[in-house]
């Protein structure tokens, strides 16, 4: 079984997964993604959909939906400011919530945050997943 921890760091959330492979971490990291859409929809927290749609995943492995998300935010509303591009520096994946006011929506009512804690519930079931692969 993988270990995983959830850290909180001021405006970032870090979930943490020990011994997982890159692939698992990418498939992790865009359910998550998922998760976070799905949140911030049933958190009734869309007035233009420039911030569910500037969500998006980095992954080591290849996996980048930035340029889409950026694509899809500005369609929603031009005048709103994105994010530039996160590094993943030593990390395997990010997600991230490029809407410039989103960090104060996350601490009315969370919702990344939120789907890394429901993330923890998936990583037995991607663990099994690839383990079956093997």
């Amino acid at each position: 079984m993988a270990n995983y921890t959830i850290h909180w760091h001021d405006r970032q959330a870090i979930l943490q997964v020990e011994k997982a492979t890159e692939a698992a971490l990418a498939e992790l990291a865009f359910w998550i993604e998922g998760r976070t859409k799905a949140n911030i929809q049933q958190n009734g927290q869309i007035d233009t959909g420039f911030m569910l749609n500037s969500t998006h995943t980095l992954t080591k492995t290849g996996g980048d939906t930035y340029g889409q998300a950026r694509a899809a935010a500005t369609a929603r509303n031009p005048k709103a400011a994105m994010a530039p591009k996160a590094s993943l520096g030593q990390a395997q994946a990010a997600v991230a919530v490029g809407a410039n006011y989103a960090i104060y929506q996350e601490t009315k009512n969370s919702f990344l945050f939120k789907a890394g804690r429901q993330a923890l519930a998936q990583v037995g079931l991607i663990e099994a997943a690839y383990k079956r692969r093997i």
